[in-house]
């Protein structure tokens, strides 16, 4: 399980290993109330080396906003580019150290694409939108796993969010700290 709070989400995922190389996961997000995600998703190992893994996810998202998409102007959809729906295929890179108690530190990188169920015309000359509109961003985060315990571990991630919508910020800069324990 994972507990993170940073900008511009805060979390929660909690994580079961179906096989040894398979895992499957739930995840809740939130803008601070203002946009609440639920994901759910998998993650396989592809090659483990004596200090490298390099895994491959996919995950599904639902999002929940608390104001209609024609009345925000600069707001959650605006920073996290995450829309009503989407899909987050991605590829995990981690190297630890020699010691048992090394940190780990992890490269991921995903490809987003967002499905909008809520499109709606900002001039009147645009004529009627589409019923559903699709954005695509790319996330890439780095960071580091430090043990405190023999399960718990103190993690820290950094990171820049490319959104490919003109309605959304072009590029976001993300950050959490959290902790990631096992039970």
């Amino acid at each position: 399980q994972a507990i993170f709070l940073g900008f511009p989400l805060l979390g929660l995922k909690l994580a079961i290993g179906l096989l040894d190389r398979l895992d499957f996961f739930l995840g809740f997000e939130s803008f601070y109330g203002v946009m609440n995600e639920f994901s759910g998703g998998f993650k396989a190992m592809l090659v483990k080396g004596e200090r490298w893994t390099l895994s491959a996810s996919v995950e599904g998202m639902y999002a929940l906003f608390g104001t209609r998409a024609s009345k925000e102007i600069r707001g959650p959809r605006w920073i996290t580019a995450h829309r009503n729906f989407g899909v987050s295929p991605g590829v995990l890179i981690s190297y630890q150290g020699v010691s048992p108690r090394a940190a780990r530190l992890f490269l991921d990188a995903r490809y987003l694409a967002t499905f909008d169920t809520e499109p709606f015309a900002k001039d009147p000359l645009n004529g009627v939108p589409p019923n559903l509109l699709l954005g695509h961003n790319v996330l890439l985060h780095f960071g580091a796993e430090m043990p405190l315990s023999a399960r718990t571990s103190f993690v820290f991630m950094l990171g820049l969010d490319i959104h490919g919508r003109s309605d959304d910020a072009v590029v976001m800069p993300v950050a959490s700290l959290g902790l990631v324990t096992g039970l």
